[in-house]
Order: C-alpha cells, then structure tokens, then sequence
C-alpha cells in the first residue's frame, strides 16, 4: 500500500489536471505546480 503522503500527491495531481483542462467542475483546494513540488521535497526529503 502506497503511503498517505504518496497518495495526496496524487490527489494533487490529478486535481491539477481538472485544473487546467476542466477548470469549470473546480478543485476542492488551491493547487498549482509549485505546491505539488514542494509536497514532492517534504516526502522525499
């Protein structure tokens, strides 16, 4: 099982994704790029 870190990760890119092609349907939070890379650095160390 992937660990919960990984898996909001994930999430975040996925939601980044609606965000760019479907911005109409929204994201439950604010995401960018910039987020997702600084989550990727606090997981990996």
């Amino acid at each position: 099982a992937a660990a919960p870190d990984v898996v909001d990760i994930a999430r975040m890119i996925e939601e980044l994704r609606v965000s760019l092609w479907a911005q109409q349907l929204g994201t439950p939070r604010p995401i960018s790029e910039q987020r997702i890379y600084r989550a990727l650095d606090a997981v990996h160390g």
